[in-house]
């Protein structure tokens, strides 16, 4: 009888200390907390300028970088980031409107006509031909699934197709706002290479922070997204 019943308890017990798939834990790096899954695991790691570190898994390695100065990697931007924010990423570099033999300043055109003369030793101001450069309106459209931006400078209309990068096209980016925070959600396209990560950057100072890195396979990639969202910054500024 004492085999009888010990033996549905120590089935109890050992079930007990099993794991269960979707059990979740919290890491403390007194920087940020984030609930992960149980059997993930925090690398403490030694930065210079930020604080640095990693997370880990099965198929999963993450790092993060946490930075009051803005050091932290906004990582992948999307589409709509990459068209209206890093326009110096895909802007002409050759002016439409540029004549042959004219040098073209953002600066002082004076100032520049005298710094060029001087440098080759020209005294006729006839012999240097400086202008000032045309900063042009844009007007971003999208047309024929494709984002176009309109240049108009003083006297020149172009049109142009903007190129969304690769690495861009690649990944899905969800961009929101958490508190003080700008958020990033960020992870491959189904099929493609790429990061799973988060971004955030305080809106009203250079405090910035990112964990990301290779997470393999789509539940993994969802268990991050999912752990990305419970986030907790801790500042003294918060």
């Amino acid at each position: 009888m004492k085999f009888i019943v010990f033996i549905p308890i120590l089935i109890v017990i050992l079930g007990c200390n099993k794991r269960t798939p979707n059990e979740t834990k919290i890491i403390d790096t007194d920087k940020f907390e984030i609930e992960v899954p149980a059997d993930w695991k925090y690398k403490k790691a030694q930065g210079e300028d930020s604080f640095v570190g990693r997370i880990i898994g099965n198929g999963v390695d993450l790092s993060f970088d946490w930075s009051e100065m803005g050091y932290a990697n906004p990582l992948i931007a999307s589409e709509k980031e990459f068209v209206y924010e890093r326009d110096w990423e895909w802007m002409p570099s050759h002016l439409p409107y540029g004549k042959e033999g004219v040098i073209y300043t953002s600066g002082n055109v004076q100032g520049e006509r005298e710094r060029i003369m001087k440098e080759k030793g020209i005294n006729d101001t006839l012999l240097v031909r400086v202008e000032p450069f045309q900063i042009p309106e844009k007007e971003i459209i999208f047309q024929d699934k494709q984002y176009k931006v309109i240049l108009t400078y003083k006297d020149t209309v172009v049109q142009i197709g903007i190129q969304i990068p690769e690495d861009v096209k690649n990944h899905q980016v969800q961009v929101d706002t958490t508190g003080i925070y700008k958020r990033k959600l960020i992870r491959p396209r189904e099929g493609k290479i790429g990061i799973t990560g988060v971004y955030f950057e305080d809106l009203n100072s250079t405090f910035n922070f990112n964990l990301a890195g290779e997470v393999v396979g789509l539940e993994n990639q969802e268990k991050a997204i999912n752990s990305f969202k419970t986030i907790k910054i801790k500042r003294n500024k918060d």
